[in-house]
């Protein structure tokens, strides 16, 4: 396993000390028994030769070496995705993408760790499956957002002269958790960028069609936050095609951590959205998602 490497992304990334420290605890430990050195280089070797079962490969043989190491399976599960990350740092460089790219990319393994501290109390990941599409160099951060090109599967959008149907391609974006709030300057940058990043890779010609699927885009919980949120406006940039209710707030672990998992009364309330988000669902307001499209060209929003 390459320390020096991975040392030298903690600290670009500005991992917290305290989870570096027991990183490297890790893999000092690692490191300086064959049987586990050669383990560990095995499975990431078996992660790049089968891209369709990076999550089924990682977390079944981090609960084994947990139990065997006595360590935890989450922590286990991070280190292998920042053993990984010298091959996928080479990768970027063999397809000539702009490194910033790489480590824009790659401090969602911050977010995640970050969250994984906050809901399990342990420095490392619960959701390694999340991760396969940008070690394929399949999904990329540009700017705010994390961008994915996707072969579009639903039912035919047509608004004016656009029309998008089952089998074209579209670009499906995701919403990380960084401390970066979703001002209009940040969310137009970010669209910006993957369009310009898009059409040189792609060379395709007009506008660019963005679909996003998240529990952001429901309409209540705009309300709910108030017309001047950066949630209400970042909605508005959307013309939303299927609007879900669901029985429960599935993704109150995404604002509350380990605290989604208690009765609503007992949710903190640090943040504003933490405060609003409660009074919705104290005054019985609804829970759900929304899917929608954004078409893109290059400058402002046409749909």
């Amino acid at each position: 396993m390459n320390k020096e490497f991975i040392d030298n992304f903690m600290s670009h990334q500005e991992f917290p000390e305290e989870a570096i420290k027991e990183f490297d605890r890790l893999i000092d430990l690692i490191n300086n028994d064959l049987y586990y050195s050669a383990y560990f280089d095995g499975v990431v070797d078996a992660f790049y030769a089968d891209k369709n079962q990076h999550s089924e490969i990682f977390i079944a043989i981090s609960d084994k070496l947990a139990e065997k190491m006595k360590e935890n399976t989450y922590t286990l599960q991070m280190l292998f995705l920042l053993a990984a990350l010298p091959r996928l740092f080479e990768k970027y460089k063999e397809q000539e993408i702009d490194e910033q790219i790489f480590w824009d990319s790659t401090l969602d393994l911050r977010a995640k760790l970050v969250e994984c501290h906050k809901c399990k109390s342990v420095w490392g990941t619960f959701v390694t499956g999340w991760f396969g599409r940008f070690y394929e160099l399949d999904r990329f951060a540009l700017g705010r957002f994390q961008f994915e090109k996707n072969t579009y599967d639903g039912a035919v959008y047509e608004k004016g002269d656009i029309i998008v149907k089952p089998g074209d391609k579209v670009y499906g974006f995701h919403i990380p958790s960084h401390p970066v709030s979703l001002t209009d300057e940040v969310r137009f940058d970010s669209y910006r960028r993957a369009y310009e990043f898009y059409k040189a890779r792609d060379n395709f010609e007009g506008p660019i069609i963005f679909t996003c699927s998240s529990w952001l885009l429901f309409p209540p919980y705009a309300k709910a936050l108030g017309e001047q949120s950066n949630v209400s406006k970042f909605q508005k940039d959307f013309d939303l095609t299927c609007v879900k209710e669901k029985d429960k707030f599935y993704d109150a672990w995404r604002v509350y951590y380990a605290n989604g998992d208690l009765p609503v009364e007992d949710w903190q309330e640090d943040t504003s959205m933490q405060r609003k988000l409660k009074k919705h669902f104290l005054d019985g307001g609804m829970a759900g998602d929304a899917y929608g499209f954004i078409v893109f060209d290059g400058e402002k929003i046409i749909n």
